[in-house]
């Protein structure tokens, strides 16, 4: 199906300026989607097509929502994409098709339960979903994750604006300004504000030499002695972090061997925590194959990875990290990030449980 969106990209572009004919290999990749998105940019007016997800293309989107009855080019790109993040964890395939029939519908409706999208048809929400990592980062959610301690006055900021859920750090490294580690009493003021939590670790993890079997097995054990010390649960996902554009070759040579020594380290002191990881879909993807991740938190507001770009959703996805913002509240400003949140990690109401 991917080889057969190829030959119909080529057959349709290849004369336009900037579109750049492809292989018609059957691989679903970054250049893939660069094609699809620039087709789609044709389309819908975009007046310079280059690829990106920018404010034409979005207007663009918001212009030409499809549904069922619809016909034409705009309904066989939409398609397109649909193919591009199948299958579905259940096993749902797209069928590439110029028309949006009950099968399309169908395929649609599950991607939007997957992807916790309100059901709909091709709308604006679903077209973002299908095409960029972060999906509409203006849409509602209701969890966050923060560098910051959350204090009442934060706690209380969240809970008015309906986030449920924060995930704060267990550990600043050495030589940090950061300082991001969760506060004495502060997990108190979190569920006291009937908030949840969930657990990150990271130390550095910017760059390929943060990466090996050692560190990660040090890292795996300084994780649960922190974890334990601040009496989280039994059975608690710790999501280890990957905090950069690891390519395909790096996963399989550093990051894949990193999580196997703090698969080992957590194993090792009794299975009390669970491994999760944070990072590109295709970061989360291979760490949870090739080492065992309960969970994914996804990097998704960085789109534009190659870890992202040409890579479905992770199944098990917990966590979609999907836009950075910096909030005023009266004299304290403070960054948080909005996640999309599946409902697959229930993240910790309480500790020493």
């Amino acid at each position: 199906a991917v080889r057969q969106v190829q030959q119909w990209l080529n057959g349709h572009y290849w004369l336009k300026d900037a579109y750049v004919v492809g292989p018609c290999d059957g691989h679903y990749s970054r250049d893939v989607q660069k094609a699809l998105m620039i087709a789609l940019q044709y389309e819908i007016g975009v007046p310079v097509p280059n690829g990106n997800f920018g404010d034409g293309t979005k207007a663009g989107l918001r212009s030409n929502p499809v549904g069922q009855g619809d016909s034409g080019v705009i309904t066989q790109l939409f398609s397109a994409a649909c193919v591009f993040n199948s299958p579905l964890p259940g096993g749902a395939t797209a069928v590439f098709t110029d028309t949006f029939d009950a099968e399309l519908a169908a395929w649609v409706r599950e991607f939007q339960d997957f992807s916790l999208l309100e059901r709909g048809e091709g709308d604006y929400g679903t077209w973002c979903q299908l095409l960029v990592s972060m999906g509409d980062a203006s849409r509602p959610v209701t969890g966050s994750d923060t560098r910051f301690e959350i204090t009442p006055a934060r706690a209380r900021w969240l809970t008015d604006r309906n986030y449920e859920v924060v995930g704060r750090y267990l550990y600043d490294p050495p030589g940090s300004t950061l300082d991001k580690e969760i506060k004495p009493g502060e997990l108190d003021t979190i569920f006291a504000a009937g908030l949840k939590v969930f657990p990150i670790f990271q130390a550095n993890a910017r760059t390929l030499g943060d990466f090996t079997t050692t560190q990660g097995y040090e890292h795996g054990a300084l994780a649960h002695d922190l974890a334990r010390e601040y009496g989280f649960n039994w059975g608690t996902v710790i999501y280890f972090a990957v905090d950069y554009d690891a390519t395909q070759a790096e996963i399989n040579s550093a990051i894949v061997p990193y999580f196997q020594g703090v698969a080992t380290a957590l194993k090792q002191r009794g299975g009390r925590y669970r491994l999760g990881v944070y990072g590109s879909r295709n970061v989360c993807a291979n760490v949870t194959e090739r080492a065992g991740a309960k969970y994914s938190f996804v990097s998704g507001m960085s789109w534009g990875f190659s870890g992202n770009l040409g890579y479905p959703l992770p199944a098990n996805w917990a966590f979609n990290q999907i836009q950075e913002i910096a909030v005023t509240n009266g004299t304290d400003t403070f960054d948080l990030d909005r996640d999309a949140v599946s409902g697959r990690d229930r993240a910790s109401a309480s500790v020493n449980q």
